[in-house]
């Protein structure tokens, strides 16, 4: 599973913004739309994702909910296809405010690092890695619906 439309509905209670829902365990994170609040909310899409973390990093991202901080396009790193082997990819890191933590975010990325066991691309400072068309999905949303929080679980 790369990433595809789903219809995964779940009962969440956030304000009327788009937010992400990442399951450690089976490697998958979710994007789901503001506008059905109050309702059952269903995911649009859901692609393939790791935490995996560098031995030098703070560690895994810890389970619980996290709000929205700032996007950061990471410029630097030029156009594709050169941009997808970089720490963040080609579009930039979507980060969240993370007690004790700095810079923990959503991003893409080391594609040259793919692997049997991490087809996702390298590991990462304490980030969830996602495929750069995940990282496209979720910058289209957030212009229009802009993202609220992550779940990690």
């Amino acid at each position: 599973m790369i990433g595809f439309f789903i219809t995964t509905c779940v009962k969440f209670n956030f304000t009327h913004m788009a937010w992400l829902r990442f399951n450690r365990f089976s490697r998958t994170i979710e994007l789901f739309s503001g506008s059905s609040v109050g309702a059952k909310m269903c995911s649009m899409y859901k692609w393939d994702a790791h935490n995996d973390t560098a031995s030098t990093s703070g560690g895994s991202w810890p389970v619980g909910t996290y709000r929205w901080s700032h996007y950061n396009p990471h410029k630097e790193v030029g156009m594709g296809p050169a941009c997808l082997v970089t720490a963040y990819g080609c579009n930039g890191i979507h980060v969240f405010d993370v007690q004790g933590r700095s810079g923990m975010g959503v991003h893409a990325g080391r594609m040259n690092f793919r692997s049997p066991t991490s087809p996702l691309g390298g590991k990462t400072l304490g980030c969830v890695r996602v495929i750069d068309e995940a990282m496209t999905a979720i910058n289209s949303m957030h212009n229009i619906d802009p993202l609220e929080a992550i779940v990690i679980e």
